[in-house]
């Protein structure tokens, strides 16, 4: 007889950005599996620069609280930090995007915290978002359409990441 499995919202939540989380958040983004998929994280990511990233969210955050409130962290029931998630307001669109540690893959968290996010979204009065991963992505793909997501095009975009341009889908949903 197999044990029932706990469902992933009692095991993890979505919060806010903490500077205590910053050791953990360098070692996810310092792994190659991860960045090889993100637009614009620099390569070593370093105390530094997390430390700039963090002064940087405050002030936009203080300028603009909804950004605070659409940009979260996916917590394990022990706080400890496993990925990012946001929706954000870019060239007149809003845009998802996220990364997940390599060690929580395959297990639905994502696809969990994209329904959290979009209903956050939703209260604040987001009517439209897409999403743009990497063509090859396919469990990326997977967890936007699990959320309701419909392809729409394929796209090139800058990846500042390795300062190359990928082919990428340009997936929608409406709220």
């Amino acid at each position: 007889m197999t044990e029932p499995q706990i469902p992933v919202e009692q095991l993890y939540h979505l919060s806010s950005f903490r500077r205590s989380d910053l050791d953990e958040m360098i070692r996810h983004l310092n792994n190659p599996a991860i960045v090889l998929n993100l637009r614009a994280i620099p390569v070593p990511y370093t105390h530094e620069l997390g430390h700039k990233y963090y002064d940087f969210l405050e002030k936009e955050v203080a300028a603009n609280p909804q950004r605070g409130r659409l940009k979260f962290i996916i917590r394990d029931v022990e706080e400890k930090p496993v990925g990012e998630i946001s929706v954000k307001r870019e060239d007149n669109q809003w845009i998802l995007g996220y990364w997940l540690g390599t060690e929580y893959w395959g297990k639905g968290i994502m696809t969990w915290a994209c329904r959290e996010a979009l209903k956050a979204a939703r209260r604040e009065g987001v009517m439209k978002v897409i999403a743009t991963p990497k063509q090859g992505n396919w469990s990326s793909r997977k967890v936007l359409e699990k959320n309701g997501f419909k392809y729409v095009k394929d796209e090139r975009h800058y990846f500042g990441t390795d300062d190359k341009v990928h082919e990428v889908w340009v997936l929608e949903i409406n709220l």
